[in-house]
């Protein structure tokens, strides 16, 4: 039987999921009451819904302890590679959105593209943080698992010349 495990999602690299979730969240309950939904606005409401359920997914992954399970961590894909992957492509989405709600506050919904645009700032932040904190991880266990070249203390030469 598998257990919840809640205190994973309450340190900090995991704990930004649940935040990315909410302000995603947010965004769609401000974009979803605009007036008019223009194509800019669709990819904003695209990117955090998708945002939604990816984060869904690994909360779930991370709380039911089956990330281990899943991927070992000797092998040449690990978790924090998939957890690094993930951010940089929402810390991307998210960077092109910014842009979009920045030119949507030229049209009719400027004071929703504002509001949306100040929550995806936010996530943008949240990611590129979760991008940072998961690629040194991904590089301390790439580290951890290579292997080192130790040399035996017997086989360095003693050389002495005349020196105390």
């Amino acid at each position: 039987m598998t257990r919840i495990n809640l205190y994973r999602l309450s340190v900090l690299p995991n704990i930004l999921k649940v935040t990315t979730v909410i302000f995603a969240i947010i965004i769609l309950i401000i974009t979803g009451s605009a007036i008019i939904q223009n194509s800019g606005l669709k990819i904003v409401r695209i990117t955090a819904t998708a945002n939604i359920v990816v984060n869904i997914i690994l909360i779930a992954i991370l709380a039911l302890e089956l990330d281990d399970k899943m991927i070992y961590k000797k092998k040449l894909i690990t978790w924090p590679l998939i957890e690094l992957c993930s951010s940089i492509t929402f810390t991307i989405l998210y960077f092109i959105d910014i842009w979009l709600c920045v030119s949507g506050s030229n049209f009719i919904n400027n004071g929703k593209m504002t509001w949306s645009g100040i929550f995806v700032l936010g996530n943008f932040a949240q990611y590129m943080m979760h991008t940072i904190i998961f690629a040194e991880i991904w590089y301390k266990e790439k580290k951890l698992n290579e292997p080192t070249e130790t040399i035996p203390v017997t086989e360095i030469p003693n050389t002495n010349y005349g020196m105390a």
